[in-house]
């Protein structure tokens, strides 16, 4: 398949760099096959889509209070209503196509942020990646059970800066998914396990625990 040529990207920088709607829309339904990888077409690529979402990021919108739009907080899938919004809260509207409802990302910090990000760690279809955790620690326990500790924060810094960084305690038991390169799924095999890009998901039934539970986890030495 041919790739986008330069002067396409040209072409569509200019057009997106004064506004027109319709360009925005051609950046992202281009098809993936077609995406320049190499010399200055890639160039022009990233700088192309960096301006386009910095038009997006930048830019207000009105809601009708009689609309018929759903929302959904982006990080924890919850519905969210339109009196609970605020001046400064984050819209992403592309989420519609996938899910039917429009994202809300609010600018909250601190404990409030931490429980949004542990609620998104248990998700199996988040409409964003709003946390990625980083272990730092894992101490085995027995057979049947290790201890995890990981660090968090918000992954979309740039609408909610300094939110803060988080640690918490995960606890791996014999009911965890493990899933690593060579079938090295036992408990005492995640002594050597690399924790700096890490996978898991929580059982939402124990994030009120003092240490919840993994109900899946994946090392970067993984699948």
């Amino acid at each position: 398949m041919e790739k986008i040529n330069a002067r396409e990207l040209k072409d569509l920088f200019i057009e997106i760099k004064y506004g027109n709607k319709i360009a925005f829309e051609k950046l992202y339904l281009i098809d993936k096959e077609k995406l320049p990888n190499r010399n200055e077409s890639s160039w022009l690529y990233s700088i192309t889509k960096n301006e386009t979402e910095d038009k997006l990021r930048n830019k207000k919108y009105s809601i009708d209070v009689n609309s018929s739009l759903n929302f959904i907080n982006g990080r924890t899938n919850e519905k969210v209503y339109y009196d609970e919004m605020k001046i400064g809260y984050y819209i992403d509207t592309y989420t519609y196509k996938k899910s039917k409802a429009i994202s809300i990302l609010s600018n909250i910090k601190g404990e409030e942020l931490r429980k949004e990000l542990i609620k998104n760690l248990t998700l199996e279809d988040s409409p964003y990646l709003t946390v990625s955790p980083i272990g730092t620690n894992i101490e085995i326990i027995n057979s049947n059970k290790a201890i995890l500790t990981i660090t968090f924060e918000d992954l979309i810094p740039d609408y909610n800066v300094d939110g803060g960084k988080f640690e918490m305690k995960v606890e791996i038991n014999s009911n965890t998914v493990i899933e690593r390169k060579g079938g090295r799924n036992k408990i005492e095999q995640l002594k050597d396990a690399d924790l700096n890009i890490i996978k898991i998901r929580l059982d939402k039934n124990t994030i009120n625990n003092e240490i919840p539970i993994a109900t899946y986890f994946m090392s970067s030495d993984g699948n």
